[in-house]
């Protein structure tokens, strides 16, 4: 006897089977002899079939070569008994019309679809490269922080499905597939493709033009919700359900329930609560955060479930950071892999040595112990602004940890490479890089040891991410500080780290980074200078050039007080302050620095004081009334909305209501020629003259004066503030 399959669940059983599923008790049907009469076949003129790749119970899929674009696909053929079974073709072409109507890169893509002379459908789909999750699982532990990138990835799938009114009804690992090669292990970057959609069906779908009915049971039994297995009418919950089965399989290795038989398994899901198994997911190192964010998904009410796929990846995406603190050091590069050809291959040099704080010099030889496991692994050159890159061992628990913290800018890559080389053995020890902000200076190397070891996680702030991005990093690879609990991670070592949001300081999107176990706080550009001072401590003498780092940087007073305030809240204190630029700050310096700090007059406030901060606010209210007497409320509203941040600028105006403004976030004078550039340039021209006598008239009262180039007079382009005294 030949393989057969189940036409209701779809497996697949090897010859001498008794002839009955056993998971449903169906009649097994036989699968012919499969490939040896498609191989080398040309189907429409346009595909040629070249491999056989694998079968399931309705069809057989090949690789086939398009003949004009020489481009590989794959090839879905319709078993040819099934030709005649109007269901059956029925949902052949369903899986086609719904996987186009979809048109996701999370769900496998169909770009052709048509029946042959013989009557055999096809389907002409992407062809991935890769393995199954089910493949993966069978091949052992899949790395947490891994598991949750699958799941996200196939949670956004599904949210494309589910926006399209389309209920999958079979999610399971089978029908979640890895593209690209992927070792179940670690975690290489893959694109997750959903697959298979034969069973999925429209939301409202009349049951009789459907391709089951109500009371039909169809998917896979151990990731089947209850209402599933009950054969009820079915929504989106159904498939937040089985979600809620795939991830926890992957992250704690089994299902929730399994039983001898089909029916087993469906009773257990409508009559028995999941259990968490803590201890299984301390072994791996998941956080305790974990059971609540995949127990919710599991809920036998649909409506105590997550209101949509989406709320699910979101709460994915909020627990991988505690996944990521939480977990041991993960598996080095494989052996033998070949290194990317950018990074540099000068091996850790015989001649670096480790050196104490206090004779340092801040040579390209010398690895500096500023603290226990905390090295100074930056360079000096004599220059005004030399950048510091410190690398942080943590040990603990039987695990090791390798955070480097700014890892600096391209100029850099080579000694910072073999000083940390000299610590760890290799750059692809570093486990974990923490960006304090998005200059240059001090992440342009992140994507380089990225690349260099992929499973190298990102830690900075969601401000700092939109930008730094662009670089090359990998989505996948980013931890973002706004997901920890209290912005506080506890390592898979036991230390504590706190993540300190120091906006402004010079970015918005600064974050500092304190280590509790040594008291050292990492400060980025706070406390940064400019120095000729090769040594790494800072001496008083350097306080000065602080102050003027600060005046050149800082764009408010207001930042560096909040940033003061919050060092302050640290406790303990900090010992050691470790700047990006500059010297280090050692522990009798620290309050006498904030102390300054506190009163320290940087960026705008150099210009305007509070008084003159108010009475630019008034004139901005008064402006905008005039305006609102030339054009209307709406228009004017309209035109304040556009100064709205989308996150990568501070607003201009903070708004009471729509027209009412209560602050100016950026320099005064620059927001209200802003605002009175706008409003000119939406004015038609014969409105420009009344504009010019409301700007005259408002600002005259306040004493601002707001000169006019005469080239552009009237079309009120270009202004100078002036504050009358």
């Amino acid at each position: 006897m030949p393989e057969s399959f189940c036409p209701l669940c779809h497996s697949v059983f090897a010859s001498g089977s008794s002839g009955f599923c056993s998971n449903d008790g169906s009649q097994l049907r036989p699968i012919e002899e499969l490939g040896a009469n498609w191989i080398g076949k040309v189907i429409h003129d346009k595909y040629r079939i070249t491999r056989y790749v694998g079968a399931g119970g309705m069809a057989e899929v090949y690789e086939a070569e398009h003949v004009a674009l020489s481009r590989t696909v794959a090839i879905k053929l319709l078993h040819a008994r099934f030709t005649s079974d109007p269901i059956i073709v029925e949902r052949f072409k369903q899986e086609a019309r719904l996987v186009s109507v979809i048109a996701h890169p999370n769900v496998v893509t169909v770009e052709d679809f048509g029946t042959l002379a013989d009557g055999t459908l096809y389907m002409v789909m992407e062809l991935l490269r890769g393995k199954s999750l089910e493949e993966a699982l069978e091949e052992g532990e899949i790395d947490p922080t891994f598991a949750i990138d699958i799941a996200m990835q196939a949670c956004e799938g599904l949210q494309a499905a589910h926006d399209k009114n389309i209920i999958h009804r079979d999610i399971k690992p089978g029908n979640i597939f890895l593209h690209r090669a992927c070792d179940a292990a670690t975690c290489a970057e893959v694109n997750v493709k959903v697959l298979d959609l034969g069973v999925a069906r429209l939301v409202g779908e009349d049951a009789k033009s459907n391709l089951t009915v109500t009371g039909t049971v169809f998917g896979t039994p151990e990731y089947m919700s209850p209402q599933q297995a009950m054969g009820s009418e079915l929504d989106f919950r159904s498939d937040i359900y089985s979600m809620g089965v795939v991830v926890y399989h992957m992250l704690v290795g089994t299902v929730p329930f399994s039983a001898s038989s089909f029916l087993g398994v469906l009773t257990k899901h409508l009559t028995e609560s999941p259990t968490w198994p803590a201890k299984v997911a301390r072994e791996r190192g998941l956080p305790v955060e974990a059971e609540e964010v995949v127990m919710k998904a599991l809920r036998k009410n649909p409506d105590h479930r997550y209101g949509s796929i989406r709320e699910l990846r979101d709460a994915l995406s909020g627990l991988r950071p505690q996944v990521v603190a939480s977990l041991s050091v993960r598996p080095s590069a494989t052996p033998g892999s070949a290194s990317p050809s950018v990074v540099p291959s000068r091996p850790a040099s015989a001649s670096i040595h480790r050196v104490p704080l206090g004779i340092a010099r801040g040579s390209d030889q010398e690895v500096v112990e500023i603290a226990p496991d905390i090295f100074w692994v930056g360079r000096r050159q004599g220059g005004l602004l030399e950048c510091n890159s410190y690398l942080r061992v943590y040990r603990g628990n039987g695990t090791q940890l390798a955070v480097l913290i700014d890892p600096g800018p391209h100029r850099d890559l080579e000694v910072i490479s073999s000083k940390v080389s000299s610590v760890l053995g290799s750059l692809d020890k570093i486990d974990i890089l923490f960006l304090n902000h998005q200059d240059p200076d001090v992440c342009s190397n992140a994507p380089t040891i990225q690349q260099y070891n992929p499973r190298t996680h990102v830690l900075c702030s969601e401000d700092t991410w939109r930008l730094v991005q662009f670089y090359g990093l990998r989505q996948q690879g980013f931890s973002a500080i706004e997901h920890f609990r209290d912005q506080t991670a506890l390592l898979s070592t036991g230390h504590r780290v706190s993540f300190v949001p120091t906006p402004y300081c010079h970015f918005r999107g600064a974050v500092m980074y304190y280590d509790h176990e040594t008291r050292v706080l990492f400060s980025g550009d706070l406390f940064g200078g400019l120095s000729r001072n090769r040594n790494l401590v800072a001496t008083p003498d350097d306080l000065a050039d602080v102050e003027i780092f600060h005046q050149l940087y800082m764009p408010s007073s207001k930042a560096l007080q909040l940033a003061v305030e919050r060092i302050r809240r640290l406790d303990p204190k900090p010992r050691l302050i470790a700047p990006q630029h500059g010297g280090l700050v050692v522990e009798e310096r620290i309050e006498p620095m904030l102390h300054r700090f506190e009163a320290l007059q940087v960026g705008v406030d150099l210009l305007v004081t509070g008084k003159e901060r108010d009475r630019f606010v008034k004139a901005a209210n008064e402006l905008v009334q005039g305006f609102v007497g030339l054009f209307g409320e709406s228009h004017v509203a309209a035109l304040l909305r556009q100064f709205a941040s989308d996150g990568s600028f501070p607003n201009l105006f903070v708004l009471s209501g729509e027209l009412g403004i209560t602050d100016i976030k950026i320099e005064p004078g620059a927001a209200l020629r802003a605002l009175v550039r706008d409003v000119s340039s939406s004015a038609p021209p014969a409105q420009l003259r009344a504009i010019e006598r409301v700007v005259d008239e408002t600002l005259g009262r306040h004493g601002v004066s707001l000169a006019v180039a005469p080239e552009d007079r009237f079309g009120a382009r270009h202004f100078v503030i002036d504050v009358e005294e």
